[in-house]
């Protein structure tokens, strides 16, 4: 245990007294090491101290320049603004000085010169009593951050008997390369009825992918119970966390773990039978086919959903090295909805009438005609707009890294051929 100040004092006075007394060095020698081993100095300079007649511990060095009143000014000022480094706080320490005066009252014109005239290390020194007692707040998380605290993880089997708890997520249509602007589909599928709508928007800004989600809700038979969404900065934003938070009933928003993407395996699966069945992998960087686009989704939700049968997994066992599945009977989205009890007669009744209303296979020629049509209209502009472009300016201004005009001219025939083969 270290001894305090007052009793090193007192203990020094002593043991000089003893240590005067001895006549031989080995009699001075036992004397030191008791000394030593009790005040942990170094043996010379336990040697200093005790054969020197000047008071113990009497502070060394140059008189302090900044009184306790400076320093305690400087705690007062550096709380009141909020804790900056000392480095940050020296450059507008008069505007703080001043402004503190204002709301406080005006300082000691001793203080007020010491507190100007104090350097960024001097401020360090005179603060470190303050900043132990005083620890800097935490700062709050901002953006995507403060609102993963919010949101809980979801990771696991679902468990629900009653449609309305939907998984949600986005597939870019970059063509492998996420630079620059381009479409974006958003999937939404439910768990209980395997009902599964997509929308494409332009990039997947917050408010363009809620008017989506709007969108899709009011598409929907029933309504939402639940989200569970990835970890996108376009569903983790405070306009959703609140929509859901103030919604009547409340709808409860999840997000699975960071890249984990079983954790929502079945939006997962209809990214790939839905939209990459429909769109391919192609880059779609036209912002005019958007709508268009966006309305072939909606037809193909509608067919999907209407005539396409799906299996549900009701279980999995491992049998040795492999797997075991089971499904359940095949059944459209349309036909697991109509079988709900929770869901409304309303509700019903309009897909009745969409399924007595509708030639499937009309229905499908009209969608593939839709999207022959939409894919030509994106052709027609690129070939306008390659033609509108001499070789000269491909090469002052290229979508990506310089080419030779050789190169050039090659790269953009080779561009039509890919969207003719991607309309054929």
């Amino acid at each position: 245990m270290k001894m305090s100040e007052n009793a090193t004092r007192e203990y020094v006075v002593r043991m000089r007294v003893r240590y005067g007394a001895m006549k031989t060095k080995k009699a001075k020698g036992r004397i030191l090491d008791d000394f030593c081993a009790t005040t942990e100095l170094s043996r010379k300079h336990a040697i200093k101290v005790l054969g020197d007649e000047a008071p113990p511990l009497k502070r060394s060095g140059r008189k302090a320049t900044y009184g306790a009143k400076s320093a305690q000014a400087l705690k007062e000022i550096w709380l009141a603004a909020g804790q900056p480094c000392s480095k940050l706080m020296k450059p507008i320490m008069d505007c703080y000085v001043s402004s503190y005066e204002k709301r406080e009252g005006a300082f000691d014109p001793a203080i007020r010169s010491d507190l100007l005239a104090m350097s960024a290390s001097s401020m360090d020194r005179l603060l470190a009593p303050a900043r132990i007692v005083h620890p800097r707040r935490p700062r709050s998380p901002q953006g995507v951050a403060a609102v993963k605290e919010e949101v809980p993880i979801r990771a696991g089997d679902w468990d629900v008997s009653e449609p309305g708890w939907i998984e949600v997520d986005t597939v870019a249509h970059c063509g492998g390369n996420m630079a620059g602007n381009f479409v974006w589909s958003l999937t939404m599928t439910d768990i209980q009825t395997q009902w599964t709508e997509i929308r494409m928007m332009w990039n997947r800004g917050a408010a363009g992918t809620f008017s989506r989600i709007e969108e899709i809700k009011h598409a929907l038979p029933f309504g939402f119970r639940g989200l569970d969404c990835d970890n996108g900065g376009e569903f983790l934003n405070w306009h959703l966390y609140t929509y859901c938070q103030n919604a009547h009933p409340r709808i409860e928003l999840t997000r699975s773990r960071p890249y984990m993407k079983n954790d929502q395996a079945h939006v997962e699966q209809k990214n790939g039978t839905h939209v990459r069945g429909l769109l391919g992998h192609d880059r779609l960087e036209d912002p005019e086919s958007v709508e268009g686009i966006n309305e072939v989704g909606v037809l193909w939700s509608l067919w999907k959903n209407l005539y396409s049968p799906v299996r549900k997994l009701e279980s999995k066992t491992r049998v040795g090295h492999r797997y075991q599945k089971r499904y359940d009977k095949a059944r459209t989205p349309a036909q697991r909805v109509l079988e709900c009890a929770s869901v409304d007669a309303t509700q019903k009744d309009r897909i009745r009438h969409l399924l007595a209303t509708t030639d499937c296979f009309e229905l499908k020629h009209l969608l593939d005609e839709k999207l022959k049509d939409v894919f030509d209209q994106i052709r027609k502009r690129k070939e306008a707009a390659l033609r509108g472009l001499s070789p000269l300016a491909l090469r002052a201004a290229p979508s990506g890294p310089v080419l030779k005009p050789r190169r050039a001219a090659g790269k953009a025939r080779q561009v039509v051929k890919d969207t003719n083969r991607m309309v054929s």
